[in-house]
């Protein structure tokens, strides 16, 4: 389950970024794991941690929706070579995409889903 989750300092840069949605589980700098309380517990929002090096911690899917809602940053991830593209949705007739990204070996799906997540912060912070 930890990997549909980002990971803490993704967590920490979406903070600084803004990142107000509800989530279901936290994530801290002493385990860097997502911590979903046991009985389900409260959502959380990055309000609830305005100080100290904690954070809310969305699902991947919640990242991607937001960055397409807030920045309008599309991405799409090969499932063959696991490399990204980031595409503004206001230039979607633009080819190529204005962004790629590529992961180093070993290739996995979820290596491709956080570095396309880790470039998206970077836009993120250019804007």
């Amino acid at each position: 389950m930890k990997k549909e989750f980002i990971t803490y300092e993704q967590a920490l840069a979406l903070k600084e970024l803004g990142f107000d949605e509800m989530c279901f589980a936290s994530i801290d700098n002493f385990s860097k794991l997502p911590y979903v309380p046991s009985k389900g517990g409260n959502y959380l929002n990055s309000k609830d941690y305005e100080r100290g090096n904690s954070a809310a911690c969305p699902l991947k899917q919640q990242v991607f929706r937001w960055f397409r809602e807030k920045y309008e940053l599309g991405h799409t991830i090969c499932p063959y070579y696991f490399n990204a593209s980031i595409t503004e949705l206001q230039d979607v007739d633009d080819y190529p995409p204005q962004h790629e990204v590529y992961v180093s070996s070993p290739f996995t799906y979820e290596e491709a889903e956080n570095a396309c997540i880790d470039k998206l912060i970077e836009i993120a912070k250019q804007k």
